[in-house]
């Protein structure tokens, strides 16, 4: 069975109000269109003169590979965040089911 303190714990991590989630999502967000522009800037100081050789320079540059671990780190609390407040509205869907089935042996049982 759902505690009434488990479904209060999952109505504050649905209720968010520091915008951990929102938070973690925008981050996550402005770092990979970020890496746009670390790519663009690489092929531009890139001494190729085609651009498919510019453009394994960016890739290969350690510039590059650091801008794609943040990435990788923001991804990880984001899906993070998604993944508990998955949880929190799934505790509460069980809760919800929990009473309507104890209502309804409630209601047979008279």
């Amino acid at each position: 069975m759902v505690t009434d303190e488990q479904v209060e714990h999952a109505l504050k991590i649905l209720a968010d109000r520091e915008g951990e989630a929102a938070h973690t999502r925008a981050a996550h967000e402005y770092e990979k269109e970020r890496l746009k522009i670390v790519k663009a800037r690489l092929m531009a100081s890139s001494l190729e003169t085609s651009v498919s050789k510019q453009e394994l320079f960016a890739l290969n540059h350690e510039d590059y590979a650091g801008q794609l671990e943040c990435i990788r780190i923001l991804a990880e609390a984001n899906y993070h965040a998604r993944d508990r407040r998955a949880a929190a509205a799934a505790m509460i869907d069980v809760w919800r089911t929990e009473n309507a089935t104890n209502r309804t042996f409630a209601k047979a049982s008279q």
